[in-house]
């Protein structure tokens, strides 16, 4: 069988953006767009509610908004990081890559389609090693996610929750996890094989381990972060509990939505929902955490979004230049 005819989907389509025609960036922007004030539409339940706190959520939603940049700086700063070996992306390029992935995640299921988006700007990278690559991200992003879940489990009694399964459960997450990160020599060579790619990953692929405890640390700084958002939005929205007491809710109001699969048209409301059990067994403002909930999507997910939108439709290169063809088949 020839390479051509064992060239993976993936690859096929990705060559097949560069063809993409302004009017095609364009709608797939607008589609962005419509998502979002669906989204808005959705979620006003709570709006009434939250709006008589007075000024102590314009603090709070200061606070928030202003930690946003620097989530998805460190985001880019990974991504810059780990493509250091095939081309030298400057950190602003690196971040505008991944807000474009942060557009094309957004209505698919559990965001998988931002992989698409990140590689589909680099010019001297094969698709291929960009989608391993963007695996690595993820996997050290999801450790940091179960790790801190894991923990706080551990501290916090009074949750009406198995906690044994779910902690034996996220136990062998992190132990799958934390091996597909540290194998990723094998992890590649998988891919390489499922994708039809004959040649094994060379050294020049594989990151070293230095910086993969740099990716790691950047992924558990970057959690910190957006832990701290939710907790903020949370109590300057009035919901009366201690700092460190709301920081364990949201680690594990974040595992557990990690777990749980959705498509992005159920996220907002599995997010809200199981921030309202987890979170609700502590204060009666159901409402309020919802909102708070949806407020964080928004700052989070649905600007960069739209950040990501107008960075796709300003794309004037898509993808790898001609000489890497060869590396995605």
């Amino acid at each position: 069988m020839s390479r051509l005819s064992i060239k993976p989907t993936f690859s096929f389509l990705f060559y097949e953006a560069k063809k993409m025609s302004t009017p095609l960036k364009w709608i797939f922007s607008l589609i962005c767009i419509a998502y979002i004030i669906y989204k808005i539409a959705y979620s006003q339940q709570g709006l009434s509610e939250w709006l008589v706190l007075g000024s102590q959520k314009t603090i709070g939603l200061f606070l928030v908004a202003a930690l946003m940049p620097l989530n998805w700086l460190l985001e880019g700063l990974k991504w810059k990081t780990l493509l250091a070996k095939q081309e030298q992306v400057p950190l602003k390029e690196a971040t505008k890559s991944v807000l474009i992935g942060v557009a094309s995640g957004i209505f698919t299921p559990n965001r998988v389609g931002e992989f698409a988006g990140k590689i589909i700007s680099l010019k001297n990278t094969a698709p291929i090693i960009g989608i391993k690559l963007n695996l690595l991200a993820g996997a050290a992003q999801l450790l940091a996610t179960l790790f801190f879940g894991t923990v706080a489990l551990f501290f916090i009694q009074e949750i009406a929750i198995n906690k044994s399964i779910l902690i034996l459960f996220s136990i062998l997450l992190i132990a799958v996890a934390a091996y597909v990160y540290t194998n990723n020599k094998g992890l590649f060579n998988f891919i390489n094989k499922i994708s039809g790619n004959k040649i094994g990953s060379s050294e020049n692929e594989l990151p070293e381990q230095r910086i993969l405890l740099l990716i790691l640390l950047l992924s558990f700084i970057r959690y910190a972060v957006f832990c701290t958002q939710f907790v903020l939005l949370l109590y300057f929205s009035g919901i009366q509990l201690s700092l460190i007491l709301l920081a364990g809710l949201v680690s594990i109001t974040f595992l557990i939505s990690t777990i749980i699969p959705t498509f992005a048209l159920s996220e907002i409301a599995v997010r809200g929902s199981v921030a309202v059990f987890i979170i609700g067994a502590f204060s009666n403002q159901e409402t309020i955490i919802l909102f708070a909930s949806f407020l964080l999507w928004i700052i989070n997910i649905a600007l960069p979004a739209l950040l990501g939108c107008y960075c796709f439709v300003r794309l004037k290169q898509l993808g790898n230049t001609s000489s890497k063809q060869d590396g995605a088949i």
